[in-house]
């Protein structure tokens, strides 16, 4: 709630610091034109109302406007502060400054911040009602946030709400299925095409540099195999080979070795070499003979080897690499194909809508029966402000289609003699009445209503006597679950208030400003009576606005 209202170079206003207690009703009187409405105007300002140069006092470059308010109590004002980074503490300050040329900035718990962030706190720190009134009688949401406050449907709301998010988000996914669903068949046919080109590509990365040795062994093997054969020519099979050669110097060694029994070393290295000649043949052998058993499999190897350069090549990646894009491509069919099934997400949309539509229907029957005990208790207090021809009536407008707000969109209206059709309030209410209208709405609710702070501009207009005297009582019972404040002229409305503010003009021979004083008991007195008698202040209207204060206060 508010603990203080700084104004500076605002309009008439000089300079003016008022300070408020907690709950309470607050009487803000004075004469006409002294500046009680320009309090609220600036106050508007500071919940995100936009603003001209007109607001700065004439002769001054800047006007400032600044408030605090406790909110201890509000965590969804907490919470904001924190989504925010606008630090979260048990106050919240609201400052703006504005120039002689239009341009405002703002500032929220000494955090630059923009009108927009100024607005959503706002809203839960202060609700204004006048004759001019932009919130309860026109805005559908706050509307419809007080029915469902009053018959305690606010969580079953909050419910219907994310089931009609989740339903949009399932039609919204099955739609891009459908739409998608054309592209996506060409894209499958073409994915799967590639695929089938890249069945040659049966090996994995690190298997390439084997397969690449192979055919470059197989692209030689005429050379290999004239090579091989040579060489087993000079070895065993060619005239006067290797092992012909050894074969003779064996004999010759055999014949002289028995002369000298050393030579039998030398023998035994002959042998060796023998055997291992005859071992390097059967190798040679066997690879000559291999090379010349494989030419089918040189020519399929090559074709492989063909495939996969070409592919190589397409797709620009590297054959090394190739496994890794076919892997991809499988990747890809196998998301694809669970798009395109389309049968499951329809069946997904279709039970959320039948959730949200029962979860919309239980909402709908706990919005009329509020709606009906909420009318039927406004529109008596409507009779106690004097408004006997008004019925209040909550208009809940079928809605087949459903919406985040349920099934039924909610609409305060009014009906009388006159006008049977119930019609909305801004378009059947006088100017006078807004403000009665949204007092007497305000008073019914008041144990629902989450905004901590009430202000009420010139909530008398049009009315007297008893009338008064039962706003006065009403902006009382209000007061004691809220912070009140009323622009008032009536001295019944002011005599109910548990303290009141005098708003008045100071001249001097340079400028005149707009001040503000809070009265004590005998300056309330004083104010009452000349709010009851005008000018002429006598000891009778002293009298009389003494009995005023005596008789509200008990």
């Amino acid at each position: 709630m508010l603990r203080a209202l700084n104004i500076k170079n605002f309009i008439i206003v000089e300079s003016l610091d008022l300070e408020f207690d907690g709950h309470g009703f607050v009487a803000l009187t004075g004469e006409t034109g002294a500046g009680k409405s320009i309090l609220i105007g600036a106050l508007s300002l500071l919940l995100g109302e936009r603003v001209d140069s007109k607001v700065v006092r004439d002769g001054c470059e800047r006007a400032e406007v600044s408030a605090e308010f406790c909110i201890e109590k509000s965590e969804t004002i907490k919470q904001i502060l924190q989504e925010n980074d606008l630090f979260d503490r048990e106050v919240c300050v609201l400052r703006r400054t504005f120039d002689n040329k239009g341009r405002s900035r703002a500032w929220i718990n000494g955090v630059s911040a923009t009108l927009g962030q100024m607005k959503d706190i706002g809203v839960h720190l202060v609700n204004i009602h006048g004759q001019h009134d932009h919130q309860l009688l026109t805005r559908f949401s706050e509307q419809r946030d007080l029915l469902d406050k009053y018959s305690g449907s606010q969580e079953l709301a909050l419910r219907v709400a994310q089931k009609w998010q989740q339903w949009q988000s399932a039609i919204t996914d099955r739609k891009q299925a459908e739409q998608e669903a054309e592209y996506n068949s060409k894209q499958l046919d073409h994915l799967r095409w590639q695929l089938r080109e890249m069945q040659v590509v049966n090996y994995t990365k690190q298997e390439w540099s084997g397969i690449e040795a192979e055919h470059k062994k197989l692209s030689n093997v005429a050379s290999l195999s004239s090579g091989v054969g040579e060489f087993l020519d000079a070895l065993s099979e060619g005239e006067n080979s290797l092992l012909d050669q050894i074969t003779a110097i064996k004999k010759h060694l055999d014949s002289v070795i028995q002369h000298d029994d050393s030579l039998k070393e030398l023998a035994g290295m002959i042998d060796l070499a023998e055997i291992q000649l005859r071992e390097g043949s059967v190798v040679a052998k066997n690879y000559h003979n291999k090379l010349e058993l494989e030419p089918g499999y040189l020519l399929e190897i090559e074709k492989k080897v063909d495939e996969i350069f070409s592919l190589s090549h397409k797709h620009r990646e590297s054959p090394e690499n190739l496994p890794d894009l076919k892997a991809h491509i499988e990747r890809e069919i196998s998301g694809l194909e669970a798009i395109a099934d389309s049968k499951s997400l329809k069946a997904l949309e279709t039970e959320l809508a039948k959730q949200f539509e029962k979860m919309a229907r239980e909402l709908t029957t706990l919005r009329s029966k509020g709606a009906r005990k909420l009318e039927h208790k406004v529109t008596e207090v409507f009779s106690m402000l004097g408004m006997t021809e008004k019925i209040f009536k909550i208009v809940l407008t079928h809605q087949p289609a459903g919406s985040v707000a349920g099934m039924e969109r909610v609409e305060f209206c009014m009906s009388n003699k006159v006008v049977s059709q119930p019609q909305p309030i801004s378009k059947v209410a006088s100017g006078g009445e807004l403000s009665r209208i949204s007092l007497g709405i305000q008073a019914v609710m008041g144990s629902v209503v989450s905004v901590p702070t009430m202000i009420f501009d010139e909530v008398d207009a049009g009315i007297g006597g008893g009338i008064a005297e039962i706003v006065g009582r009403l902006l009382k019972q209000l007061g004691s679950t809220h912070q009140v404040m009323c622009v008032t002229h009536l001295a019944q409305v002011a005599s109910a208030a548990q303290s009141q503010w005098r708003v008045f003009k100071k001249n001097d021979s340079k400028s005149i400003s707009s001040s503000a004083e809070l009265l004590d008991r005998n300056d309330r007195v004083k104010e009452i009576a000349r709010m009851i008698g005008g000018i002429d202040i006598t000891e009778t209207t002293i009298k009389h606005a003494a009995e005023l204060l005596d008789a509200a206060s008990m």
